[in-house]
């Protein structure tokens, strides 16, 4: 399997929502692209209203995928030269370093039926209950994964699962795995909320501990050369 690197960060206060993202999109887009031995780059923006997210503040402004071969490709590509000179210094242009956060992953295929022109993303970043283990965590999403692939509005649905041994010696696990469910447009996901993702949380109760949730419209970009 791929390593999918799901990277989070706040804004710098200076910067507004908006200009934060079109920094984002642009500039540092074409630094990040240049990562070595990376394959699929995506920018999760969320959705904003009258500028500010159409779902409850989820502790960040930017949300990353960027996507690997293997771990040694990850581990080479951010100890590389065009990481640590042109991307690292341009990070410290526009997002808070200090209060930033990182899921290191496998992704796992749940459900497929195909995307729409410009569909739009909703994340689940799981956290774990004190009284439960990793495992079972696991298992009630599982069940939660059921009960939301009957809701047919559901296009597609990708699971990003932590790796613990990836993170022994570096940022512990933002949390311990994140849904990405995919609907054909904003009102689309927002009944989906309303309705089975709300029925659907009593499955997890007692093995997480709440959910971090944001709605957004992903940008792809690609490395060079891919």
């Amino acid at each position: 399997m791929v390593t999918v690197r799901l990277a989070m960060a706040p804004r710098l206060p200076h910067l507004s929502p908006e200009a934060f993202q079109e920094y984002w999109r642009t500039a540092h887009a074409d630094a990040a692209s240049r990562i070595p031995g990376l394959r699929r780059y995506v920018q999760n923006h969320q959705i904003l209203v009258a500028g500010h997210p159409v779902l409850p503040y989820p502790g960040f402004d930017a949300c990353a995928e960027l996507e690997f071969d293997s771990i040694e490709d990850h581990d080479a590509g951010f100890s590389s030269p065009e990481y640590l000179s042109a991307v690292r210094t341009d990070e410290d242009r526009f997002v808070d370093k200090s209060r930033f956060s990182v899921v290191l992953a496998e992704r796992e295929m749940l459900l497929d039926r195909g995307l729409t022109e410009e569909p739009v993303k909703l994340l689940v970043g799981w956290r774990l209950h004190p009284a439960s283990s990793p495992g079972a965590l696991l298992e009630a999403a599982d069940r939660w994964a059921e009960r939301i692939h009957q809701d047919k509005t559901v296009l597609r649905h990708d699971r990003l699962v932590a790796d613990p041994s990836w993170h022994s010696e570096g940022t512990p696990a933002a949390c311990h795995h994140v849904d990405l469910l995919w609907f054909a447009e904003l009102d689309v996901g927002r009944e989906h909320l309303a309705g089975p993702a709300h029925e659907a949380d009593l499955t997890t109760a007692g093995a997480a501990f709440g959910a971090a949730r944001t709605l957004t419209r992903p940008v792809l970009f690609r490395a060079e050369g891919v």
